[in-house]
């Protein structure tokens, strides 16, 4: 069974504990590059909202599942109230690699061959990022070279739970053997709707084998991809797949008051500068005030945020910029 790039919402039942939008039964399956968008939701008050995304129930030792370049993001507007879960995993032999999740990820069963490795998963709210509930064999998951980020700043420390018993990155490490090269950072996206990679970030991975495309078919770098879905075109000031004629800047990056949003441009003029909160709310509309730069003085809580130029309502670029205490 091969599920590759598609494009689809789940629906308003994925609040559920039962959801799912996927399941395989007992035969080995490759789902790819696939785009996932949440359904927002009110989720009464009690309600676990627990949904897997995906399900699977088979594979073996030569015939691996693979679940690689997919995002999991929420809807336009802001995060979801359910929590959805990529995967639950009933079954072994699986591949789960450069994923990048607006959420947490849930494992479920007993695990003896299960890799997890060269993710993002960026969860807006202050939780668990990883639960595994199950019994695991000695060597049985591998997980590592993970980015991970829980809370508004991306510092929220319990971001892993084994049986109910929570873990921060560094103890999770230390007890388990996992993750011993993750970080613990708050990546640049453009946003929760959209985990592409923004101008800024620094990490890397080793190559996995197999996977030398991104979610968009660009080219992985072959000795140090990024972690996620995307690898972002080399050399551009912009996010990978809005316009390549412009670049954006933000000065100083971070911050802690006053910053200046520049742009160079070849064929387009930009009529309004924005700026976006990471779940894609905007919380500061600006005035073009010269050709090249827009100077931003509102003052921004401390977190992560997104300036967005604009021309008739269009997105022509954007960079991310950060906002320290002050």
């Amino acid at each position: 069974l091969w599920v590759r790039n598609n494009r689809f919402q789940t629906d308003q039942d994925h609040s559920t504990d039962t959801y799912r939008a996927f399941y395989t039964d007992s035969k080995p399956f490759e789902f790819t590059g696939n785009l996932i968008t949440l359904s927002p939701h009110n989720l009464a008050p009690g309600t676990s909202g627990y949904s897997m995304i995906v399900t699977f129930g088979g594979a073996s030792p030569t015939r691996r599942s693979l679940i690689a370049n997919n995002m999991l993001v929420h809807p336009e507007g802001g995060p979801v109230s359910a929590r959805a879960m990529l995967i639950g995993v009933e079954s072994d032999h699986l591949d789960i690699v450069h994923n990048s999740i607006a959420s947490q990820i849930q494992f479920i069963g007993t695990f003896s061959d299960i890799t997890f490795a060269n993710n993002i998963l960026l969860e807006p709210a202050e939780g668990v990022l990883v639960d595994l509930v199950g019994a695991v064999a000695p060597n049985g998951f591998r997980s590592d070279h993970n980015i991970y980020a829980a809370g508004p700043t991306g510092t929220w420390p319990n971001l892993f739970r084994r049986n109910g018993t929570t873990y921060t990155l560094d103890t999770w490490s230390s007890t388990f053997g996992w993750d011993d090269n993750s970080q613990q950072q708050l990546p640049f996206v453009v946003g929760l709707n959209d985990l592409h990679l923004m101008p800024g970030n620094t990490f890397t991975c080793p190559p996995f084998a197999g996977i030398s495309t991104d979610i968009d078919g660009d080219l992985r770098d072959p000795l140090q991809p990024r972690q996620g879905a995307d690898e972002p075109m080399p050399g551009l000031g912009i996010a990978d797949g809005l316009s390549s004629t412009m670049q954006v800047g933000v000065h100083p990056n971070p911050s802690t008051g006053i910053v200046t949003i520049h742009w160079q441009f070849a064929h387009a003029q930009p009529d309004q500068v924005v700026v976006e909160d990471l779940a894609g709310r905007r919380v500061v509309n600006l005035p073009i005030q010269r050709t090249d730069r827009s100077v931003l003085s509102s003052d921004l809580a401390a977190g992560r945020y997104v300036a967005v130029l604009m021309e008739g309502g269009q997105r022509l670029a954007a960079t991310a910029f950060m906002v320290l205490p002050h």
